[in-house]
């Protein structure tokens, strides 16, 4: 009885660790391409937010001069 238990618990150790390896490197490849998404993403919104502060700005100059 002692040994079977062992094995059980050999067992179970032997299946979650492959499982739990696949996980760990999900998480790393989803964690990779989140921040590569992430710097995509935002390197399109800073020219579109320079573009807009800067018709906002020369927005504000015509039309601070009536």
């Amino acid at each position: 009885m002692f040994e079977s238990n062992s094995l059980i618990k050999n067992k179970k150790s032997f299946w979650v660790l492959p499982f739990d390896r696949k996980r760990r490197r999900l998480l790393k490849l989803s964690g990779k391409s989140f921040i590569k998404n992430l710097y995509n993403f935002s390197m399109l919104l800073i020219p579109a937010f320079q573009t807009a502060l800067l018709e906002q700005i020369l927005y504000e100059c015509v039309h601070s001069n009536r």
